[in-house]
């Protein structure tokens, strides 16, 4: 897939300049509407500990989910986000105008949302341990995994990848703690 987003790169490049005088008129900026939605009132502190204490009482449980349990849970999240993904841009919009791409420049906001969890779901079913790109050994026995892009986003990001490097002296392994085998956590990212 790599190698086809590196060919598709220059070839949409020269697509998008060839068909410019085609292209239809630029539409003129959204202004946000006013009152689009209702604001939601901020989550005390005391509700966000107790959200915090739900989590952590069921994070051993599901860390000893099996993988294709987690993978069908986060299959229904992500089925969920694609079935919300046009009113949400369009709410999206609403509230915060748009310089002539429409609800285009929010639906881009959801791909690595929706990127993310079709790789977790993908890595799950497979036991999370899907074949990685590539691995490779660096000079310093040190190993690197490529690890992005995968599936049909490689097309979009031809040129660019990612890559995990394992811990020097350790060897690559994955997929412990998806097959129900580690220890649960909980973490918070704002």
């Amino acid at each position: 897939m790599r190698a086809i987003g590196r060919v598709l790169q220059p070839v949409m490049g020269g697509t998008s300049w060839a068909l410019t005088p085609l292209k239809p008129a630029v539409q003129p900026p959204t202004l946000p509407v006013k009152d689009a939605v209702q604001p939601i009132p901020p989550t005390s502190r005391p509700q966000l500990e107790e959200i915090l204490r739900k989590l952590d009482a069921k994070k051993d449980e599901w860390a000893k989910l099996p993988a294709p349990a987690k993978a069908a849970m986060l299959k229904r999240c992500l089925d969920t986000t694609l079935q919300v993904a046009e009113e949400l841009a369009t709410v999206s919009t609403n509230v915060k105008g748009s310089y002539a791409n429409g609800i285009g420049e929010e639906h881009q906001a959801l791909v690595p949302l929706v990127s993310g969890l079709r790789e977790y779901v993908e890595a799950l079913q497979a036991d999370g341990a899907p074949p990685p790109a590539a691995v490779r050994t660096l000079p310093s026995g040190q190993h690197a995994i490529d690890v992005f892009p995968t599936g049909l986003e490689a097309m979009l990001f031809g040129g660019w990848s990612g890559e995990t490097w394992v811990e020097p002296g350790r060897e690559p392994t994955q997929g412990t703690r998806a097959r129900g085998r580690g220890v649960g956590g909980v973490a918070l990212v704002l």
